[in-house]
């Protein structure tokens, strides 16, 4: 009997847990361009409430799309990976939580922003070109990131910048642009060592919950969300990279999916 009602306990808390978490969709929470300050700050203060406690992963993944802590006037539905479309992230993660110690909760996430559409599937010849793309995406945003530092300190960390002017100042580095994929094949090959510091960069920035050399599903949303509507193989990439099929992508197999050689896997770069 002690067991049962322990047990009751627990499924008690996770049901009112996913009540506050529905009712925070609602008004007077929602919408948020239209919510007094004062309710948005007893909003917040309570989403980090819960995050220190029930649902901590579905909680801390809130800031993937932030329509739950931040002003964004719109449209903010988004598609889960059971392929159902939410009207805002808060409601898919009160629905996880809702499920929470059951399989469809387990393998419950963001899936990408927006209504949920057909996506093509990726073709094995498809997945080949789309590290290219990516490798040279992470050098171009390092590189915007730069210059931006150059004229606003506060993007980059000294380490960061120094290795980044390297790759800025090179008179052989290929410029951002829509390039064809030979181009972008032949450019690994030309200059490889250009590419090395954004792969290890990209690892260490979504590395952070905890920081421990793998990625999770929520660590990766930050950069698979945005993109899985525009590049369809996203998702068969980030599944490939993961070799041991443990659900979770670590560093080495993080490199290897962008081609980096094993004499060329630096730590010391991730900070």
């Amino acid at each position: 009997m002690e067991k049962m009602g322990d047990t009751w306990r627990g499924v008690e808390k996770i049901t009112r847990t996913a009540l506050v978490l529905e009712a925070l969709c609602a008004a007077p929470f929602e919408p948020l361009e239209l919510v007094d300050l004062k309710i948005l700050s007893y909003k917040s203060s309570l989403l980090m409430a819960l995050a220190s406690a029930k649902c901590v992963g579905g909680l801390h993944a809130l800031s993937v799309q932030r329509s739950c802590t931040q002003f964004t006037p719109g449209d903010s539905k988004v598609c889960g990976t059971d392929n159902v479309t939410y009207d805002t992230s808060c409601e898919l993660f009160a629905t996880k939580c809702n499920l929470e110690g059951t399989k469809r909760s387990h393998r419950l996430h963001l899936d990408y922003t927006g209504p949920c559409k057909f996506i093509a599937p990726c073709m094995d010849a498809e997945l080949v070109q789309f590290p290219l793309r990516m490798r040279d995406w992470l050098k171009n945003v390092l590189l915007h990131l730069y210059e931006h530092d150059s004229m606003s300190p506060g993007f980059l960390i000294l380490k960061q910048r120094i290795r980044v002017r390297k790759i800025h100042e090179s008179e052989r580095r290929l410029h951002a642009g829509d390039h064809p994929i030979e181009l972008l094949a032949q450019d690994f090959e030309k200059n490889y060592n250009m590419y090395i510091y954004p792969v290890h960069w990209q690892f260490a920035q979504m590395d952070q919950h905890p920081s421990d050399r793998f990625l999770s599903h929520s660590e990766l949303a930050p950069l698979r969300v945005p993109l899985v509507p525009m590049e369809h193989c996203t998702s068969r990439f980030f599944q490939e990279c993961d070799a041991d099929k443990d659900k979770q992508v670590s560093f080495r197999e993080w490199i290897h999916c962008f081609g980096i050689k094993d004499e060329d896997i630096d730590v010391n770069l991730l900070f």
